[in-house]
């Protein structure tokens, strides 16, 4: 009775071993293919990186050119187009220096297309072709509408698209209310954009 017992225990002990040895396969093959992922996908960014993103590049500008009627004003040549507009220089000179750097500040100018229309995502494409944006940094985007002689359009209010945690757009609410009270206007809800009003509105906007 004992040789019979013996032998169930060592069949059982076998059973357990083979589980375990195909076990110790299924991990090697799956680390195996969780770094050939890794591989893939460090191949593949680097390939988007060096070939795919300039050819978009390339395809957008030629896009923007033919059908959009404008090309993009680059960052180093904003200035030049918003120098003498004394809001937005109040903007730049007065409030962007509070953000200390936690906040990042973007202007972007968008002059309308053949039709006279604006192309309202403009924004996400100019971002990453020359910033290379990163959707997580808290930032703000100050939206400028231009003429079709690339002049400032003071009949189209600036527009702030924002990326903020609630304490962010309460400390942009407070800044902005502070510098700008006649001119900023924001309903308080994440979801919509914030506005700049070239003229001076009779009410003056409460701080929190």
């Amino acid at each position: 009775m004992d040789s019979i017992k013996n032998k169930k225990k060592y069949k059982k002990m076998d059973k357990i071993k083979k589980k375990r040895k195909k076990k110790k396969k299924k991990e090697k093959k799956t680390n195996v293919s969780q770094n050939m992922d890794k591989y893939i996908d460090k191949y593949v960014d680097k390939y988007i990186d060096k070939y795919v993103d300039k050819d978009m590049d390339k395809y957008m500008d030629k896009y923007m050119d033919k059908y959009c009627g404008f090309k993009d004003i680059k960052p180093n040549k904003i200035n030049n187009y918003i120098k003498d507009n004394k809001l937005i220089m109040k903007i730049i000179n007065n409030i962007v220096p509070k953000l200390k750097n936690k906040i990042k500040f973007y202007t972007i100018l968008l002059p309308p297309n053949q039709k006279n229309h604006y192309w309202h995502d403009y924004y996400s494409y100019y971002l990453d072709k020359y910033y290379k944006h990163n959707e997580d940094t808290p930032s703000i985007i100050l939206m400028v509408y231009l003429n079709n002689d690339l002049s400032i359009n003071t009949n189209v209010y600036l527009k702030l698209h924002y990326s903020l945690n609630l304490n962010e757009s309460k400390f942009i609410y407070n800044l902005f209310t502070k510098e700008l009270s006649y001119n900023y206007e924001w309903n308080g809800l994440s979801n919509s954009i914030m506005k700049i009003y070239f003229k001076k509105r009779k009410t003056k906007v409460k701080k929190n």
